[in-house]
């Protein structure tokens, strides 16, 4: 999978010629992150993120199919990383003020939460189901030269 400075986002399949299979392209401005999961249906999902303050998270399996998005209107809240729970069912999106948030992927569903762990931009950010012991496990790094391991309740 490639970005590019168009704005759009060819998905590339495994052939000979190595021609894009899609190109997304809702996006208005660079995009800065993206993660990939299956989720319980095995459906594959993509989590894009850009400077236009947005993550869409696609489902990609034969025709792309737009499932959700997050907005953020304010610039200290704009997205520098996102990763989506090992299930496909929940995004995290790291901020450049330093917050980290997260909610369902689905068009129905807009509640965020967030947590504010860094004082500077988030720079890195991975997300990890942990069944066995009822958590997301998500660890982010930041231009505060810091670190920080946050578990979330499993799929809330």
């Amino acid at each position: 999978v490639t970005g590019v400075q168009t704005c759009a986002l060819p998905i590339l399949g495994v052939n000979i010629e190595s021609k894009p299979v899609h190109v997304l392209c809702e996006k208005s401005a660079a995009v800065t992150c993206l993660d990939w999961q299956r989720d319980r249906d095995h459906r594959a999902v993509l989590a894009v993120s850009s400077d236009d303050c947005t993550v869409h998270c696609w489902e990609v399996n034969h025709v792309p199919v737009i499932r959700g998005v997050l907005r953020t209107d304010k610039r200290q809240l704009m997205i520098t990383y996102c990763a989506l729970e090992t299930a496909g069912t929940r995004l995290f999106c790291g901020t450049m003020g330093g917050s980290v948030w997260h909610c369902q992927v689905t068009a129905s569903d807009s509640t965020t939460s967030h947590v504010r762990p860094h004082f500077g931009s988030v720079e890195g950010l991975r997300a990890m189901s942990l069944p066995n012991l009822g958590i997301t496990r998500v660890v982010t790094c930041a231009s505060d030269l810091t670190v920080q391991i946050t578990d979330y309740p499993l799929g809330q």
